[in-house]
């Protein structure tokens, strides 16, 4: 089991960070590529703004206490350690997947409010 779980962050951590780095799919007719790559800079300068900390933290807390409670409520205390555990690293996971997908928006936002005509 503890392999499975394992595998499953792994995979669910290495997609989060995979779209960390997303480019914007921009129309470039009619588009100076020097300029786009000054305004995409500035675009993502301002996406990394976005706190990280905070939803990661409450991420993870909120997914270790449910999933503890569970286990304690079933009154198996090495069930409990782990599920305390799969809920730290599922939840902190969750909330970087969260800050991902706000970055990518405030980036979209961002390069939508310059003129271009932004895909996804």
């Amino acid at each position: 089991m503890e392999i499975r779980t394992s595998c499953f962050v792994f995979c669910t951590v290495l997609g989060a960070c995979a779209a960390a780095d997303r480019r914007p799919i921009v129309d470039m007719a009619g588009v100076d590529p020097g300029l786009y790559q000054v305004h995409l800079e500035k675009c993502r300068s301002y996406a990394g703004q976005v706190e990280t900390g905070t939803e990661v933290a409450l991420g993870a807390l909120v997914s270790a206490v449910g999933l503890a409670a569970a286990g304690a409520f079933f009154g198996d205390s090495e069930l409990t350690g782990r599920a305390v555990g799969v809920g730290l690293v599922t939840g902190s996971t969750e909330g970087a997947v969260k800050v991902m997908a706000e970055r990518n928006l405030v980036q979209r936002n961002c390069m939508q409010a310059r003129g271009y005509a932004v895909f996804n």
